[in-house]
Order: structure tokens, then sequence, then C-alpha cells
């Protein structure tokens, strides 16, 4: 409505005979009838006429159909935000203004900032606010410890879910972690007095590398994969895992905090820490000060797709960030996130977010769609809202308004962002405010113990060496047939069982018992290949023991995974180079790698061949079917499995996934179809 209209309207309801006012409101409203019929705007229609329903202490801006502010109540927080939009249209923006009005007017709601372009700086320079700034050099964190309160199992129990989550770890490695974490806490005797230093990521890694088990063991391979994965975050992040105190999740609670994470060059690596920082202040909550009736903490996730993705709905178990977005109100924390593709978002995150905002125009057309579909919106209304991209221009989908608000947003004056020298000395302050300590464990605590000597070694008893030599015993024949068999299998691990008896001129019981007596002593592996219209046949991989005893370096097949998905990718490459075309292993189509990249010579033809272990089915399989069929260059893509279980699990989660089995785009194959005899 024209500005002055209202004005009016209250000066005739004063003075209902002032002919000068009448005139002057008529001529109003004659020029605005005359603005409507000429550039008609659909929200009209659809905004409240009562200018009080909308408004909060936060005001964010002015509502352009009747003039009034928008905005939040402070309480209104506790039911979540998300913020949508393209880049540079606001989002980032308008969260400022939120938390500045916060840290101003409210100093019994505290802030955690989680972020990671060093976009919040500004906040650090309002006046009589306490805002902490911390990079992540200075950060010091212990996941081994648990926040006040909670006990050591549950709590371990969430970091290595956590590793699951975000790093990729296997259930049954977790599983192995979790039991040296407890192990390694009960040797340094914290859990009895908690005074002492507590053991770190650097400590566990130590300890379990201390652990002797048998080679090629189940407990050495989830070992190896659960060293792999600390070794890579404390490798990414030196000294911030490797403190006995860390960040106290209380004191957490009680503070305005910024925390920078874009020293962080993985992504992988910025979400286990956003997730291990907020699920301590999470759970500290929960366990310590229970339910609360008032707002008490907010929490923002400026970049919140890589924690909220679609794909993370369709595991059969919650993340637990996905937990903690549905519990947070009841424990007093409201969660500000920003995203720039709604439509890739979780629908659990956009079903627990009470306010929805589209600022600045979206990324993508469904985007936009997505938002007009929480509100009964005509198409006059979502023409409005495609072709908006003016920054800080909002529509917004608040549950006091049965439809969509249009809001132009204002932003606030703050101080300029801090300089880098501004930010090293708050960041060198907060942490002594934090007080961070680092108090390694003694090292002695995992020095190996030397194996006892056998009884039977031979003892010199004053011999020369030549004595010796000559009291040691011979290789025993039955050992020198098991090196022959070695070095056999090393030059070929798939050769067919009689094929090999014939060939060495061993018998076939003979060969079956140095097989089991080579496997018992850690010199080979045994996985079976299922055959089509046979019975499995064993595929033998020598380990570097074996390769030890040979005298050769293990061989080292292209691809990825274990030593059976590496074998099944290299035969499934010459299946399809022997029928004319070529094939990489681990091709890259899109922004990720396949396992087996086909490509025809002449027509061009692209296939991905993605390969499904039983005993390796991940969790995040799926999403790697959806981003190769998503891939510009990938016509169609067939998925090969050992079982036919594993295929129809497979097509259950494809169907899930909304992907339809058709021959064509898509397909699942047995991989027995897909193998060519010789050499592996």
């Amino acid at each position: 409505m024209v500005k002055g209209v209202h004005d009016l309207m209250e000066w005739v309801t004063e003075d209902p005979y002032d002919e000068d006012v009448f005139q002057e409101l008529e001529e109003r409203v004659a020029e605005e009838e005359e603005i409507q019929r000429l550039n008609p705007d659909p929200f009209r229609a659809t905004t409240p006429r009562d200018t009080e329903v909308l408004k909060g202490e936060i005001e964010i801006g002015v509502i352009p159909q009747n003039g009034g502010r928008y905005g939040f109540s402070v309480e209104s927080l506790r039911e979540h935000v998300l913020c949508i939009g393209r880049p540079k249209g606001g989002k980032t923006t308008l969260i400022r203004s939120l938390l500045a009005w916060i840290l101003e007017h409210t100093p019994d709601v505290h802030i955690l900032i989680l972020e990671r372009k060093q976009e919040f700086t500004e906040l650090a320079g309002l006046p009589d606010t306490d805002l902490r700034v911390i990079r992540l050099g200075d950060l010091r964190l212990n996941p081994l410890r648990p926040p006040d309160g909670i006990a050591p199992q549950m709590w371990l129990s969430v970091f290595t879910q956590l590793l699951v989550d975000f790093l990729d770890i296997l259930s049954a490695s977790s599983g192995y972690l979790l039991t040296s974490a407890m192990e390694l806490l009960g040797y340094c005797g914290v859990q009895q007095d908690s005074s002492k230093p507590w053991p770190h990521l650097g400590d566990l890694c130590k300890y379990m590398k201390a652990q002797k088990h048998f080679p090629a063991s189940n407990a050495a391979r989830h070992r190896d994969t659960s060293m792999n994965r600390l070794e890579y975050l404390l490798n990414s992040l030196p000294g911030v895992f490797e403190c006995s105190q860390g960040l106290d999740a209380s004191v957490l609670l009680k503070t305005n905090t910024l925390i920078l994470l874009d020293g962080v060059p993985s992504l992988m690596v910025q979400n286990f820490l956003i997730a291990l920082i907020a699920m301590q202040a999470f759970l500290y909550r929960v366990t310590m000060e229970g339910h609360q009736e008032r707002l008490a903490n907010i929490l923002v996730f400026d970049e919140a797709s890589p924690f909220f993705r679609k794909i993370e709905e369709m595991r059969p178990k919650p993340t637990s960030l996905s937990v903690l977005l549905a519990q947070a109100r009841s424990y007093g924390i409201g969660i500000v996130a920003a995203s720039q593709y709604a439509t890739e978002l979780s629908p659990s995150l956009l079903a627990d977010t009470a306010t929805k905002i589209l600022v600045g125009g979206a990324g993508r057309t469904e985007d936009t769609k997505l938002l007009a579909g929480t509100r009964p919106t005509t198409c006059e209304q979502r023409d409005v809202m495609l072709k908006n991209n003016t920054s800080g221009h909002a529509f917004v989908a608040d549950p006091r308004h049965s439809h969509l608000i249009e809001c132009v947003a204002d932003w606030p004056k703050l101080p300029p962002a801090l300089s880098q020298g501004e930010v090293k000395a708050r960041s060198e302050a907060a942490a002594a405010a934090f007080g961070f300590r680092v108090d390694p464990v003694s090292s002695a605590l995992y020095t190996p113990v030397a194996p006892p000597r056998p009884k039977s070694a031979p003892k010199s008893n004053g011999q020369n060496p030549t004595q010796n030599a000559k009291t040691e015993t011979k290789m025993p024949a039955t050992e020198a047939t098991l090196l022959v068999v070695l070095r056999s299998v090393a030059a070929n691990g798939f050769k067919k069982h009689v094929d090999r008896g014939l060939e060495l001129g061993i018998a076939g019981a003979k060969l079956s018992a140095l097989v089991k007596s080579m496997e018992a002593q850690g010199l080979i592996c045994t996985y079976k290949v299922p055959g089509k219209g046979r019975p499995p046949r064993d595929l033998y991989e020598v380990t570097e023991l074996g390769c030890q005893q040979i005298g050769v370096e293990k061989p080292r097949l292209k691809g990825k995974g274990s030593y059976l998905h590496q074998f099944y990718q290299c035969r499934v490459s010459n299946h399809f180079k022997k029928q004319g075309y070529s094939a990489d292993i681990e091709g890259r189509a899109g922004d990720k790698n396949v396992d087996v990249l086909v490509t025809h010579p002449t027509t061009g033809e692209c296939i991905a061949v993605e390969i499904e272990l039983n005993a390796e089915t991940s969790d995040n399989f799926m999403e790697n079917i959806v981003k190769d069929l998503a891939a510009d260059r990938v016509g169609s893509l067939i998925c090969l499995v050992e079982k036919r279980d594993g295929a129809e699990r497979v097509l259950d989660h494809a169907k899930a996934a909304g992907i339809e089995e058709d021959g064509k785009r898509f397909k699942v194959d047995l991989v027995c179809d897909y193998i060519e005899e010789g050499k592996a």
C-alpha cells in the first residue's frame, strides 16, 4: 500500500469532517489502485491485515504489502530456523542480523557458531558483547573424555558412531575401537580417579598398535581400519586431538563462542568436528540439566547440507545429528541452519524446522517449489518467487500464518570483520580462557612386551658360530614343499585346485592340507568366489608375512577396497576389454570414481560398473549409484553382486531411492558372469 495511507486513515478516524484529508486519501487510494492494476501483487491478498500478527523482538525487515514489521520472537527460535537461497543472496547476512540482536539483548541465551568461511567475525566487534573467537589451530578436543556426568561407555559409543557417520568406518571396526578405548581408560585408571590425566587419540593409536593379533584375522583388520581413521584425524589436525583436558561442554554452553573451521581442507573432517562439538554440548544438557522451559542455547550450522542429506534417511539407523535435531528443543536448544539446496536436505530437517526462509532467490527451481509447497500458493505467487533474485528479498513460511509472507530485510550496521591479526589475538585469549592443557600419558604404558623366548630355542653354551651352525636342523621336506606351494599361489591365486596339484605334482588331499597350514600360519588369506552353476572357487591372497617367507614384494592390484574387491575390478575390466571396450578401474565420472568405467571406442557409449560385496555393504552404496547415474557421461549402470540375495537387497534400496531396474539405464547382475579365466 502507498506510503502514508495508514496515517491518513487514522486522521479520518479522528476528524471525519476534514475534507482535505479525505481528498488526499482518495488520491492515494486511486494511485494504489492504478499500481495494482498495472502490476498486481499476488501476495497482497494473502498478507495478514493485522500488522501485529508477525511482529517480534528480533526485527528482520518490512512486509511491503501492509508496511508492517516482520520479526521473530526469541522463544520461536526453539522450534528451529532454516534459511535457504542462492550464494550471495543474503542467508549469512540474515543470520548475522538475528545473532547480533541476541548478543546485544539476551545475555541469558548463549550462541555457538560452527562456521567454515570466516563470515561471522563482525559479531565479535559489537559493543558490550563477549563473543569468543577461536581458530582451529588453537582448539583442543579430547574425544575420549566424556562431558561431566556422562558415563565413558555412553560417550565413547557416540564418538564411534560419529566415525561411522562421517568417516565411513564400518560397524565391526567401530566395535573394536570402542572396546580398545574402554580398555585404555581402564589401564589409565581415569574411571576410578577422573583427576588423573586422560588419554587422548594419540595415546589410543599407540595402545592399539601395541596389541598383538594374528595376521589377517578379523581383529587385525578391525585394528588397522580403526588406526587408519584415527591417524587420518591426527595428521589432518596436528595437536587438536592430543590434549588431556580439551573443550569443556559445560563451559561452552555458558559462553558465546565462534569456532572457525576454515583451516580444515577436508570437508569430511570438518563435518566430524562440528558433529563432535555439537553432540558433546547436547548430551551434557540432556544428562546434567534436563528439560528446559525456555531457550538457553542456539547452535548455528552455516552450511547444513553435509549433515542432513536426503540419502542419510535411507540408513536403517538415524544419525546422531538427526537425533539431536529432533530432541534439541526439549532441552532449550534452538538450531539455525542455512543451505543453498533445499531439495538435497533430509525430510527430517525440513519437518523439524518450524520457520523456513527463502532469501535472495533459490539456487535451483526445485528449491523454490519445495518452499512454496509448504503453504497454499498460487501460480502467480510461485512465478514471483522464481523471478526474485534480489539480495535480502525473502519469502517466509512462518507457523504464525497460513500463507507465505514476503519480507524485505533491512541489514544492521555491523562493525567491520576482524583482521587476521585480531582473529589470532582473540583466539589465543579464548584458548587461555578455556584452560586447555596438554598432559600426555606416559608412553611406557604402550610399549609392546617382547615375547618370551621359546624353551626349545638353541643356546650357544660358549660354542662358536661354526658349531652353532652344525647344530641347526635342516628344513623339513614338508616345509620346503609348503614354500613351493606358496610361490605357486603368489604367481596365480585363482588357479583351480586340480590344475595346481597337477602342475606341482602334489596329490589333492596333501595340497589341501598344505593350503590349510599356510592359512593357519597367516601366510595366505582365502576368499570364496561364487560360480555360475558350480561350487565357489578359492581365491588366495599372499599376506605380507607370506611374501617375506618367499622373499618377494607383495603384488598390488589396481583398484580400491579389499583384495577380493580389487580382484573383481581387474577381472570385470578384462571381461569388457575382450569385447572391444576400453575399461578404466576407478575411472572418473562426474565428481567421483567408479569401480570400473567402460567406454565403447566408436560409439562413445559409457557404462558405469559398481561392485557390491555382501561382506562389505556400506551405508553410502546407493549414494554412489545415484551420483553415477547423475554424471553426464554415464549412459547406463551395472551393479554387480555375488549372490542372488544381494541382488534383491540392491533392488530394494534402488526402489527406495526412486531407481527402477529397466535393463538399459540400470540393472543388477551376478559378478560371476563377468569374470574371465586367466592369471589374477
